[in-house]
């Protein structure tokens, strides 16, 4: 049993296919104290573990999740699931004697929901969630409910919608503050919001629908070839950062052309394909008007953090050119040895005076516009760590 006060926020670690799927997650538990086959309630999941220790200095769990789990919940769903980087709210079982301060929570998932609204209320915010009908009439005001783990009081019920007001506290303790920032600014149409536009019109990157995507990919002699290309799901979660490597190489066979890799992972799905024909001569390497973070007529702008962004021409390299897994995790590392080609460029985003300024000694250099030395946020990374 459990309460739904959530005792830590940890991180999923990594993701294995091993029979069930096994997920390792870091946690600030005190894993000498974990018995092996012991019950974590994990984003509301009853969950046993397998397995724990410390790596480096960061403590560690694993659970087994089988496929009935994967069928009842988010944890496999391919735009909202586990992954490495994403945050969990956890809770350790409950002990006989201990202060029951949210309600009895048996961590058996009932069902889903999404999210239909959120509105700021004198300090608070209102969500709106919607589930199905089978569920919804198990669902009374002021009664109390589950999400992601979370003990919550219903404040409002209106046929399979019911609303809930996260104090600050909460949102603050939780993973509900990164979930409401996720689903509050979806933004719709067309135009690539991160990545690159050029002036004939081929952008490709991580668009304002948040999908990564090629975007009618138009040749240096006019004409388009190939159309839009893009894979599947949705990168909507705010919870960490994306590592994006996308491959364009006409030179290779059909179905070979374009190649996706997200955070290490990858070849990815195509839902969309539309390759060039081959040795085709893209957009991108002619001397016209490009853009990094809106589309060319600047309709479009990207909402987020750009750490950033490195393009090779004539090359087409994996991703492990860019980074590598380090503690089951994928993290970028210093792209030392990167031919950049002509046309290349590598943007740190480092210098204030000069965010646009090209790192490659290629001379390619960007003019910033709307945006300078407030919007850049400063930290100390070291590579691979």
């Amino acid at each position: 049993m459990f309460t739904g006060i959530i005792t830590d926020v940890g991180e999923i670690a990594k993701i294995e296919k091993i029979k069930d799927t096994r997920a390792k997650i870091f946690c600030a538990y005190n894993v000498s104290e974990i018995a092996l086959g012991a019950s974590i309630c994990c984003d509301g999941v009853c969950l046993t573990v397998t397995d724990c220790g410390t790596e480096e200095t960061r403590n560690w769990f694993s659970v087994d999740v089988s496929s009935e789990t994967l069928s009842k919940t988010i944890i496999g769903d391919i735009n909202f699931g586990w992954k490495p980087g994403r945050k969990v709210n956890l809770e350790r079982s409950l002990k006989l004697g201990d202060e029951l301060g949210g309600h009895i929570v048996t961590g058996h998932i009932d069902g889903t929901g999404s999210i239909e609204n959120i509105l700021d209320v004198e300090g608070s915010t209102q969500v709106t969630f919607k589930t199905s009908t089978d569920l919804a009439k198990y669902i009374a005001k002021k009664g109390s409910i589950t999400l992601n783990g979370t003990s919550l009081t219903v404040n409002q019920v209106a046929d399979s919608s019911f609303s809930i007001n996260f104090i600050p506290h909460t949102k603050d303790n939780t993973t509900w503050q990164q979930i409401i920032a996720m689903n509050g600014g979806v933004a719709v149409g067309n135009g690539a919001a991160f990545g690159f536009e050029s002036g004939g019109g081929t952008s490709g990157g991580l668009d304002n629908r948040d999908r990564i995507a090629w975007y009618g990919m138009k040749g240096t002699g006019g004409g388009t070839s190939g159309g839009d290309d893009r894979i599947a799901g949705y990168y909507r979660d705010t919870t960490g950062w994306y590592h994006i490597v996308m491959r364009h190489d006409t030179s290779q066979t059909s179905g070979n052309k374009i190649k996706y890799y997200v955070n290490g992972d990858g070849p990815k799905t195509r839902t969309t394909t539309n390759e060039p024909s081959g040795n085709f001569d893209n957009f991108h390497v002619a001397t016209s008007v490009h853009n990094i973070g809106s589309n060319s007529d600047a309709q479009y702008g990207f909402d987020g953090y750009l750490a950033e962004f490195i393009y090779a021409d004539g090359q087409s390299y994996a991703p492990t050119q860019f980074g590598e897994t380090k503690n089951g995790v994928w993290k970028p590392i210093d792209p030392t040895g990167t031919t950049f080609g002509n046309q290349g460029f590598h943007l740190k985003f480092d210098d204030a005076s000069d965010l646009g300024k090209d790192s490659s000694g290629n001379g390619n250099n960007w003019t910033s516009a709307n945006f300078g030395a407030d919007h850049q946020s400063l930290d100390s990374p070291t590579f691979g760590d």
